[in-house]
């Protein structure tokens, strides 16, 4: 079959703005050093079109001294910016919507499959390794997958599917794409995304396991 022709450039403009509006939740990629393809919760402030920029205010990451908080202080003691959001701004490419929520998706999860997992308060790239049972209350068991991030060392941990998501890329301003062995496809905007309506049940039991 024929390849896809390129969405033009105004209409996946036109997607991004149905989303980027002023006190809308956001994700945000983060670039930098000890946090590079890291995602974290933010809301967003304003957005600048023309520098290709965005403020946004952080849901988890808290202002350190030094560091712009959200009204803007620059003299706040260490005590009050240890509970001041961090305010920033941030390239638009780094700035998204949250994805849906997925169930019933993790049995597909394979040794090698990307996923993300719930670290830090935010959503870290990892890889899996494997998958085995574990006992929980009652003798009753539970699947449990072994993940791992290729960057960051101390992301090595054994958890149930409710510490991860997949890894959904979002093409074009209007789909989101898992990619395999995930494979499937959701349109921008859904809140959820039920891959095994079988699997979602069996998930959500073992989720009172753990």
């Amino acid at each position: 079959s024929a390849p896809a022709a390129p969405v033009p450039t105004a209409a996946v403009a036109a997607a991004a703005a149905t989303w980027r509006v002023v006190g809308a939740e956001i994700e945000v990629e983060m670039r930098e050093e000890g946090l590079y393809d890291s995602r974290y919760l933010a809301a967003l402030v304003s957005v600048d079109e023309a520098a290709g920029t965005a403020r946004v205010r952080y849901k988890h990451l808290m202002a350190e001294q030094g560091e712009q908080g959200e009204q803007g202080e620059q003299g706040a003691t260490a005590e009050t910016r240890a509970e001041t959001p961090l305010v920033e701004d941030v390239a638009l490419s780094a700035v998204r919507p949250p994805p849906p929520r997925c169930v019933g998706w993790a049995g597909r999860l394979r040794p090698g499959a990307p996923c993300e997992i719930w670290h830090q308060e935010g959503w870290w790239d990892a890889k899996v390794f494997g998958k085995r049972l574990r006992k929980g209350a009652a003798g009753r068991q539970s699947t449990v997958y072994e993940v791992a991030s290729e960057r960051y060392a101390e992301i090595d941990a054994t958890v149930p599917a409710s510490r991860l998501r997949p890894k959904l890329v979002l093409v074009n301003n209007s789909d989101w794409l898992a990619p395999a062995p995930l494979g499937f496809k959701v349109a921008l905007g859904a809140e959820e995304h039920v891959v095994s309506r079988e699997a979602a049940e069996e998930e959500a039991a073992e989720e009172e396991v753990t």
